[in-house]
């Protein structure tokens, strides 16, 4: 009981509520796709999935906690339901979380992308939620102190590695040639040709 106890506090002491949406807001240090992370007696935990576990018991073991509000912050456990990796598969598509998979040049540009969440999202095909996030610094918090993330760097033209500049991408997508003889004039790789022709990087510059 006493631990029961040690954790309701833990959580309590780190959570604020959120008056519109009716979540209860995480405000301690964050993984890095934007859900809490609980650190008690030096064991890590997700603090949504200990919120439901003090709320509703133990989670078995490979089930997913998932959040009705599509909000990985809240640790509101009427927010929360249990469900397969298929369920939370579907419930990413139903949100429109599993369209696209936003990468660190998008994330950057995001970022510092002046027009309305809403507006943002649709551009992206993300929800108005990841949006949040980014801007936030709950993901893709890296950018934010302009060094790295894991294996990640920046990758646009600030980027002291950077070979192209935002100048060099409309030319680049508009080259019929082959991309082998592009990114040899360029002194990139295929691979890089074909991500910036298919806007999965270097997607924020038109």
């Amino acid at each position: 009981m006493s631990d029961l106890v040690d954790f309701m506090k833990y959580l309590e002491d780190r959570t604020i509520p959120e008056p519109n949406s009716g979540c209860y807001l995480w405000i301690g240090p964050y993984q890095s796709k934007g859900y809490g992370a609980a650190y008690i007696g030096g064991k890590f935990y997700f603090a949504h999935r200990l919120a439901w576990q003090v709320e509703n018991g133990a989670i078995p073991k490979g089930v997913h906690c998932l959040h009705r509000c599509d909000n990985p912050a809240c640790v509101r456990p009427e927010h929360l339901f249990l469900g397969s990796h298929s369920d939370n598969m579907a419930d990413k598509t139903k949100k429109g979380r599993a369209a696209h998979k936003i990468n660190a040049d998008e994330a950057n540009a995001i970022l510092h992308d002046s027009r309305e969440h809403e507006e943002i999202a649709r551009s992206y095909g993300i929800s108005r939620t990841t949006v949040s996030q980014i801007k936030n610094g709950r993901t893709w918090s890296f950018f934010n102190k302009g060094g790295s993330f894991g294996n990640c760097r920046i990758k646009g033209s600030k980027s002291k590695l950077a070979k192209l500049s935002e100048e060099d991408i409309p030319a680049i997508r508009s080259d019929h040639r082959s991309s082998r003889s592009i990114a040899k004039d360029y002194g990139v790789s295929k691979t890089t040709i074909l991500a910036i022709k298919n806007r999965t990087q270097w997607a924020h510059v038109s």
